[in-house]
């Protein structure tokens, strides 16, 4: 490597090593022992000073994935922060330096558009306009820390990419983003003028034949449940081109009917809409099912209920989450908040929470379930989303209408390896994500 690249750093990766397995290892042990190493993150930390030692002894420097903080930093070495900003920040405060890459932000591999349209992606919804007002510079980091920060990274992970095109597509806009976010003062960003300029972008990459992104009609989900009349207003979340749509399931062009304003429907519809370009180019068909129903009723026979919400915990190695109903918990009780508990082992265990979920009015709500790996989410005994099988982070949503009053829900949830992610509630306006915390009893 040093033969064959002349720059100053050199990344060493030291990320996603599994540690378990170290303090079973003759070997491991007895070099912890030989250097009076406490535990297996002070043989992670020995590992990566032993390289930092030999490349600074060739006149590089390294840098590493967050986990080479685990067990003490390496004396010159630089982290990439992308497990969040929490690295970045301990990196600073040391008086090393750090770039940030956080994989919330930063990973093109995510979804541009809401996830249950788009599969080629993975993880979590990443839209171009959260890439734009990221900020590398962290605002609980002091100013005296600030230079510590070299800049932002992006990545994409191309596990699910097949193509150069399909790589390109994740990539554009969004590089345009990161270069704004990471080479103009905060005060100068301006998200409505960076979506105009981008319009010369565009023509030139359709002279260059690159095959940039253009979003999906925003507002439109795949299945949109009504009870008496539906108003939804479609958008263009680039601000470039209109909006063209059909009523009757046909594929839209330039002669369907120009979107202008909010669109009322009483019926049962099938709507599809499409963003076309002033070069004419179109992006994706968006399209919405939508569906006039009842809501499922209030439970009248409730008891005084409590809040909070029942779990069980099991341990087994699960591919989906439908082998939770075959084991026996090892553990159950009452907790106060849907979340993973901290004395969760570190693999292969599944957890169910069930409870009552409080409805504070009758109207169509709309669920997610964020996880890695499978979730499902039960509500009056109905499926509203399977988000199952192994994967990484990765969102999935579900309706349903409900009737003022008490609702049965229940939660699944498993963990394969790796990431520990799950989180589940309602999406609300702009699809923020609600908590059900304050709303679930038992």
């Amino acid at each position: 490597m040093i033969t064959l690249f002349p720059g100053e750093y050199i990344h060493i990766g030291g990320d996603e090593a599994k540690k378990t397995p170290w303090g079973k290892c003759p070997k491991c042990r007895a070099t912890m022992k030989k250097m009076g190493l406490k535990n297996v993150e002070e043989l992670h930390s020995y590992f990566i000073c032993r390289i930092e030692k030999y490349l600074n002894s060739k006149g590089r420097k390294i840098i590493g994935w967050d986990e080479i903080l685990e067990g003490g930093l390496a004396p010159n070495a630089t982290v990439m922060s992308w497990r969040g900003e929490s690295g970045g920040i301990e990196a600073a405060l040391s008086d090393h330096c750090a770039i940030m890459t956080p994989g919330e932000v930063l990973y093109f591999n995510r979804y541009q558009d809401l996830a249950e349209i788009v599969y080629q992606a993975e993880g979590s919804y990443l839209p171009l306009e959260a890439v734009y007002h990221y900020e590398p510079v962290p605002d609980s980091l002091p100013a005296a820390y600030y230079n510590y920060i070299l800049g932002a990274q992006a990545n994409v992970w191309t596990e699910n990419l097949k193509t150069p095109g399909q790589v390109e597509n994740m990539v554009l806009p969004r590089l345009c983003a990161l270069a704004e976010l990471t080479w103009s003062n905060s005060s100068d960003k301006n998200y409505d003028d960076f979506l105009r300029r981008l319009g010369s972008h565009y023509r030139l990459w359709d002279q260059m034949k690159i095959n940039y992104h253009i979003p999906y009609v925003s507002g439109i989900d795949r299945e949109i449940k009504f009870i008496n009349t539906l108003t939804f207003e479609m958008v263009n979340p680039i601000n470039t081109g209109r909006i063209y749509y059909t009523l009757d399931n046909s594929n839209p062009d330039n002669r369907s009917f120009l979107y202008n304003g909010k669109l009322e429907l009483k019926e049962n519809t099938i709507v599809k809409a499409m963003i076309i370009l002033p070069s004419g180019k179109t992006g994706p068909v968006t399209k919405g099912i939508c569906r006039k129903v009842k809501p499922s009723p209030a439970l009248n026979d409730i008891k005084k209920l409590t809040k909070g919400i029942e779990y069980a915990y099991f341990e087994a190695r699960l591919d989906s989450i439908g082998g939770i109903n075959n084991l026996r918990a090892v553990k159950s009780g009452t907790v106060n908040a849907i979340k993973i508990p901290d004395w969760v082992r570190e693999d292969f265990w599944a957890m169910e929470f069930k409870g009552f979920l409080k409805i504070d009015s009758t109207a169509v709500y709309k669920f997610f379930t964020d996880s890695d790996d499978g979730s499902r989410l039960f509500i009056d005994n109905s499926l509203i989303i399977n988000n199952d099988s192994i994967h990484g982070v990765q969102t999935r949503t579900g309706q349903i209408a409900l009737e003022k009053g008490f609702h049965r829900i229940k939660l699944q949830f498993f963990e394969a390896a790796f990431e520990q992610h799950f989180e589940a509630g309602m999406m609300g306006i702009d699809n923020q994500k609600i908590t059900l915390n304050d709303k679930v009893y038992h």
